[in-house]
């Protein structure tokens, strides 16, 4: 890649990796796919009084379950 900086070109060498041919790697792996998580989960513990509802990965949070609802109907 070549870039013009303050009147002179720098050239760098770019290395990458197609971010769809990876998920597409990642998702044919025999060993992570059974790992994956597809639906929005809410999560629920008991503090002696009350369920509280907690977050604890990107799954369970409210704009995950949102978007799953909307789909899910």
């Amino acid at each position: 890649m070549s870039v013009l900086y303050r009147n002179s070109m720098r050239n760098f060498k770019v290395f990458f990796h197609p971010l769809w041919d990876w998920a597409l790697d990642l998702l044919r792996d025999e060993f992570l796919a059974p790992h994956f998580v597809w639906d929005a989960e809410q999560l629920f513990k008991y503090d002696g009084s009350k369920f509280v509802r907690f977050i604890d990965e990107p799954w369970t949070a409210d704009k995950f379950w949102d978007v799953h609802v909307c789909f899910a109907m």
